[in-house]
Formats: C-alpha cells, sequence, structure tokens
C-alpha cells in the first residue's frame, strides 16, 4: 500500500490520517508490459484491504472491467450504430425505446454505476406517468431493447451485471384475436366487391398475408395458371417512407396455393390494372406491383389497413384490424381440419410451436370439433350395450 505520496507505507505514525491508496496487477497489455489499476482515497487501511481483495478477486474470476468511464446514453447511442443487421422497422422500435423512454431515464448515469435500484425506478416512473401510463406489452418490449444492449455491455466487459435482468414487470395478458365467422367474412366480400382493393382482402384471408406481404406482391410472384403466389418481399411502412425488403423470416419465403374464386378475381383484377395503365400510357410491362393507386404507384400498406376498417364500420361488422383477416384465415381453417403443419407453412411462421400457440384456442368450432373426433373415435371402439 502507498499512503497519499506515493510513499510506501506499512502503518500510521501516531495523530496521521493518510489516505490509503491500493494497486493490482491487471493483466497485461498488447506489447505483454504489466497492467496496473491504481484507487485511492480510503481512509482507513481495513477498509483499503478489504477494496484490494474484492479488486484482485474479480481479476482472478476474469470480471475485470477495463475503459473510461462512459455514460447510459453514449453507450446505447454507440450500440444501436452497431445494430448493422437487423431490420429497419426493429432499428426504429429500438430507437424509440431510446430516445424516449432509457436515455431520458438514465442517460446521465455512468454505465459501470448502473444498478438494479436506477433500472427499477425509471419502470416504476413509466408505469405510474400522469395520463399515459404504458401498457405491459409496451413496457415488456423497452426491457428487452435494455436487456440487450446491456448484455452486449456485458460480453464486452463494461459492466459486471446486467441490473435489467433481475427486474420484474407486469405480465402481459394474453391478446384473444379479433376474427371474422364466416358469415362475417362473406358479408365483407358481398359489401367491398366494387371497392379497388377488394381482392386485395380476398387474397388476405384466402392466404393469410401479412400486411407487407400483400402490399409487396408483384405480378412477377402471381402464378394463376398453377394457383400460386410467391412471397419474396414486403414493404414495410417506416416514419422514413416504405421500405422493401425480404420476408419477415426465412420461413417467410414461401408459395401459397389459392382457390380457383380467388384465382378468377385475380385474373380479372389484371385486366382492369392493364386497362387503366394503357388508359395511361403505359404498356403491360411497366406493370409491377399488384394492388397499386390510380397513378400506377403502389398502394400503401397502412392505406390497405385504414380502408379496410372503414369499409368494416360501414359494413355494420365487428371492427378488425387488417392482420386479424390473418387470424381469420388460419382459424377457420384449423376448424376445417386442415394440419397444423400445412397452416404454419401457409402463414410462414417459423416453428409449429408458434401457430399452434397462437392459434388452437381462438375459434370455440376448433374445440368443437375437436371434442366430436375424440367421442366418434371412442364411441366407436364401444360395444353395444345388452340389455336384461
Amino acid at each position: 500500500m502507498k499512503d497519499a505520496k506515493g510513499k510506501s507505507i506499512t502503518d500510521h505514525r501516531p495523530g496521521c490520517k493518510p489516505k490509503w491508496e491500493i494497486f493490482y496487477e491487471v493483466g497485461r497489455d498488447a506489447t505483454g508490459k504489466r497492467k496496473q489499476e491504481t484507487k485511492s482515497g480510503f481512509t482507513t487501511k481495513k477498509e483499503a484491504q478489504i477494496a484490494l481483495s474484492a479488486a484482485v478477486d474479480r481479476v482472478n474470476k476474469g470480471l475485470y472491467v477495463t475503459g473510461a468511464p462512459v455514460l447510459v446514453r453514449d453507450f446505447l447511442d454507440g450500440w444501436l450504430q452497431g445494430k448493422a443487421t437487423l431490420r429497419d422497422s426493429t432499428v426504429q422500435a429500438y430507437r424509440s425505446h431510446l430516445d424516449l423512454y432509457l436515455i431520458p431515464h438514465l442517460g446521465h448515469v455512468r454505465l459501470a454505476e448502473l444498478r438494479h435500484h436506477h433500472v427499477e425506478r425509471m419502470f416504476t416512473d413509466l408505469r405510474s406517468r400522469p395520463g399515459a401510463p404504458l401498457s405491459p406489452a409496451t413496457l415488456q418490449r423497452i426491457r428487452a431493447t435494455f436487456n440487450s444492449a446491456l448484455n452486449s455491455a456485458m460480453k464486452r466487459q463494461l459492466i459486471l451485471v446486467n441490473p435489467v435482468a433481475s427486474i420484474e414487470l407486469p405480465s402481459i395478458p394474453r391478446r384473444s384475436h379479433s376474427v371474422w365467422t364466416i358469415d362475417e367474412l362473406n358479408r365483407f366480400f358481398d359489401f367491398t366487391a366494387k371497392e379497388r382493393l377488394a381482392v386485395a382482402y380476398r387474397v388476405v384471408a384466402m392466404t393469410g398475408f401479412r400486411r407487407g406481404e400483400i402490399a409487396g406482391l408483384r405480378w412477377e410472384d402471381v402464378d394463376l395458371d398453377r394457383r400460386i403466389l410467391h412471397v419474396r418481399q414486403q414493404r414495410v411502412q417506416l416514419r422514413t417512407g416504405v421500405k422493401v425488403g425480404p420476408p419477415k423470416s426465412d420461413t417467410g419465403v414461401r408459395r401459397v396455393p389459392i382457390d380457383e374464386t380467388t384465382a378468377d378475381l385475380l385474373r380479372q383484377h389484371r385486366a382492369r390494372m392493364t386497362e387503366e395503365a394503357l388508359g395511361r400510357g403505359e404498356g403491360r410491362t411497366a406493370m409491377e406491383y399488384v394492388f397499386v393507386k390510380e397513378d400506377g404507384s403502389p398502394v400503401m400498406p397502412e392505406t390497405i389497413y385504414k380502408t379496410m376498417r372503414r369499409l368494416a364500420l360501414r359494413a355494420g361488422l365487428p371492427p378488425i384490424r387488417l392482420h386479424d383477416l390473418r387470424h381469420t384465415h388460419a382459424s377457420h381453417a384449423l376448424a376445417a381440419g386442415i394440419p397444423m403443419k400445412v397452416v404454419q407453412e401457409r402463414l410462414g411462421h417459423s416453428s409449429i410451436s408458434l401457430t399452434m400457440d397462437t392459434y388452437t384456442a381462438v375459434l370455440p368450432e376448433v374445440a368443437v370439433v375437436a371434442a366430436d373426433l375424440i367421442a366418434a373415435a371412442v364411441d366407436g371402439k364401444r360395444r353395444p350395450a345388452v340389455g336384461g
């Protein structure tokens, strides 16, 4: 140990109260030279010895944290900038979490000094903020973003412990998916038969396409002779505009067979779009996207959703999201006895467990069909009762 002047000492002189300093080896640099860490300001020898013992223990366990003090806001900005492989929509969500919640509440804290109570206080404030408390789902998403960032900080040895890992938040209530019955779906088809986007809604209801997938469907992806639609891209609407990219996951790239009625409606739709293109002085070769505006430009994903909601209200139907047409497709497919694996492939889910968790309890009809099948199997094995 050393005193405040750098002189090695082993004891105190009477009446003297020097500050204690510790130093310890933390490894070697790129040239092989030993590196030492020094900390001072300890008021007693015992305090310095305890700190030295703890520091040496961290080094021996490989938990030594290197680098100059970094503020949470600077780390988070750098972390997000390094996420080059993320989808634009994911980056936008992360950026929103950083700018609206994490940085305003914790950006001023030194990263190495971030503790459980800092994070807990932030979530307490977000849950109870006046006027607009955040939902459990939003809180969980914010935590997931922060957790991912701090796990990265741990891997880089900027922090020893991830304080987000021990945070408890309200669970997300299981969302009951809104779906239309067969009668309601047919009422919507009849009501919207002459609407510009009528065929788009028919395709979503009969294939389970996502919003970005129906907005990104091109004529080159449509094989009407074989009645197959190819999902090869999606158009996602961001704050900065519409981004064209691959489907949500690798399994999102798929071939989806369609029924003859849907194929006929697409043929009629193509004929109308061709007539419009010729009227604008364009040839058929200029037709790229299946669903376009009057000027030939692709329809915005948000427009497809908002128009559907407005039409549903006008038709007197329960208001549902465009994504709920996807749920409607899956639910009625399962109720009709279509195998779960087939439904998974049509939807482009990454795993069959996701399909099962999402849809097995959506429609009462699914449970009724299952009950009838079980009863048929059991009763068919029973011997006739003999009366006496």
